[in-house]
């Protein structure tokens, strides 16, 4: 039986406005659609499974268990988040968002520094504990500490899903199992996200498929199983190392490309000051000695030869007497 299968049609949220009625209604930026969140499952905002409907009269109210809009894939998350955020992951295997929270800040084996996300605590807690969980009980019937139901999503075989080895579950589960050896870096479910672009560096998506056995005291080969929870297998969905290209965007946006700027910025701040206090500097230990000198401009000449301009023009003898 597939678990994911090419059939199942996903629509994402991938922008902040692209959810806007054609009405335009005002709608707060707390209520948008965070970017790369499921829109749509096949068509639906919830799981038919735990009673969500769409177009009716009668429609189910969203709740933890029935609402799939707004949860993740855990291949891509918003850019610049915080350490407030709490996150929802979803695969159809699982029939259920499993929520994760931040934790600390930690480098991974590559030297990127992320933000470490765990999942809740409380996520497959009882309703006394966790009052969310109750739409998770059918029929007013609740699991132990640790165990979710998955038989709505699976022909109603009693498949139920916990931690492996159920780490942080009802410690009656490891009385009745023997071999079970529950521990936290074996165990948990954790993801490391790139604080800035979303992208998830490391992740470990642990998760168990268990078997509940209903009350089988009436024969005798499957008495010693009787209301037991028996573990099938677990799976551990891993990301451990960050493609070539990624790492190489990281690294020379984050690691390199700042280095250099830095390195500029120095460079043009110490010549800006040697240019500026340089010649300031210079003058003062290096007063100037020369002196000025006022030159004179001598103009050579040369005489000119006169002649006496003899002519009969001016002769008195030829002069017209009035």
């Amino acid at each position: 039986m597939a678990l994911d299968n090419a059939s199942n049609v996903v629509t994402m949220n991938l922008n902040q406005h692209n959810n806007l009625s054609d009405n335009h209604t005002m709608t707060t930026e707390e209520s948008m659609p965070r970017p790369f969140s499921i829109q749509t499952w096949n068509g639906f905002a919830g799981f038919k499974q735990w009673g969500y409907e769409s177009g009716s009269d009668s429609q189910t109210p969203p709740s933890t268990c029935n609402a799939v809009e707004g949860a993740f894939m855990g291949t891509l998350f918003p850019r610049h988040i915080n350490k407030n955020d709490t996150f929802y992951l979803y695969r159809h295997a699982f029939c259920r968002t499993i929520p994760i929270t931040f934790e600390n800040v930690t480098t991974t084996q590559d030297g990127f520094e992320g933000y470490l996300f765990r999942v809740k605590r409380d996520f497959l807690a009882t309703r006394e504990e966790n009052a969310e969980n109750e739409c998770y009980c059918i029929s007013q019937k609740c699991l132990r500490k640790g165990l979710g139901d998955l038989s709505p999503c699976y022909y109603t075989i009693p498949i139920v899903v916990s931690q492996p080895h159920f780490f942080n579950a009802d410690p009656t589960l490891l009385e009745e199992i023997g071999g079970m050896s529950p521990n936290e870096t074996k165990h948990d479910t954790t993801m490391t996200i790139h604080p800035h672009i979303g992208v998830p560096l490391e992740a470990n998506l642990r998760l168990q498929a268990n078997l509940a056995m209903p009350d089988s005291s009436y024969n005798s080969k499957t008495k010693p199983f009787s209301n037991l929870v028996l573990p099938l297998l677990w799976i551990d969905l891993i990301i451990d190392q960050l493609p070539p290209k990624i790492q190489l965007y990281l690294k020379l946006l984050y690691h390199i490309l700042p280095i250099v700027q830095d390195v500029v910025v120095y460079v043009f701040a110490v010549a800006s000051i040697f240019l500026i206090f340089g010649p300031a500097v210079k003058i003062f230990l290096y007063p100037s000695n020369t002196e000025t000198h006022h030159n004179s401009f001598h103009v050579k000449y040369s005489q000119i030869p006169v002649f006496s301009l003899r002519t009969k023009i001016f002769d008195p003898d030829i002069l017209i007497q009035k």
